[in-house]
């Protein structure tokens, strides 16, 4: 009983692939549907071959590169697998044998589809969907205390320290006394708010002191 094959789509980075060993000359996933589904005898598949044709390969697709070892890895280990089974002696048949067969047979299935999910993945990055770009919030600068909601008693505390800091100094009673205009105060204070948005008092006070 023959079945349907067709090569891998774009997706794929082994779809450019193709080898050339004794009695088989084609793509690699053709070489997988005749073991998987014709029986063909995979001892006198040179593996060795298979891998030197695809290293040589791999020099012509250096932006695929990454993509492509990972699935010739996952296809030449499945094909190691099956010709150490074939080529070793081999007890009587079991049905714990049997099952194993059919998880390498399952896991060929698994890779083929695999590949069409990759070829769907690949169309819709081609069209654009499904891809979302994360904004980054803009920053938010600390809001300044409205009027009249201060706590005065932070206000007292600042005061306090600011009056013990300043201890009695003899020689400051020969100092001319600085005189300071209320209003230009008040526009010294707004410019430095208006510039850092919040100012210690000890900040303010002292250039009074």
């Amino acid at each position: 009983m023959t079945t349907s094959w067709s090569r891998a789509g774009q997706a794929s980075a082994l779809a450019s692939f193709e080898i050339d060993i004794q009695d088989f000359e084609g793509p690699l996933d053709l070489l997988l549907h005749l073991i998987e589904k014709q029986g063909l005898d995979i001892t006198g598949v040179s593996l060795l071959a298979v891998t030197d044709q695809f290293v040589a390969h791999a020099h012509q697709i250096r932006e695929q590169y990454a993509e492509a070892a990972s699935e010739f890895l996952l296809v030449a280990s499945q094909l190691a697998l099956l010709k150490s089974r074939a080529l070793l002696p081999q007890p009587e048949p079991e049905e714990e044998d049997d099952e194993s067969l059919d998880d390498i047979a399952e896991r060929l299935r698994l890779y083929a589809a695999f590949k069409t999910v990759a070829h769907e993945l690949d169309e819709r990055l081609q069209a654009g969907t499904g891809s979302f770009i994360r904004v980054v919030p803009p920053e938010i600068e600390p809001t300044p205390p409205k009027p009249g909601t201060g706590d005065l008693s932070i206000l007292m505390s600042a005061l306090s320290q600011l009056v013990q800091g300043n201890e009695p100094d003899i020689t400051a009673l020969s100092t001319p006394v600085r005189r300071f205009h209320v209003a230009d105060k008040i526009d010294e204070i707004g410019a430095l708010l208006s510039q850092h948005g919040s100012v210690p008092f000890d900040t303010i006070a002292s250039s009074c002191s």
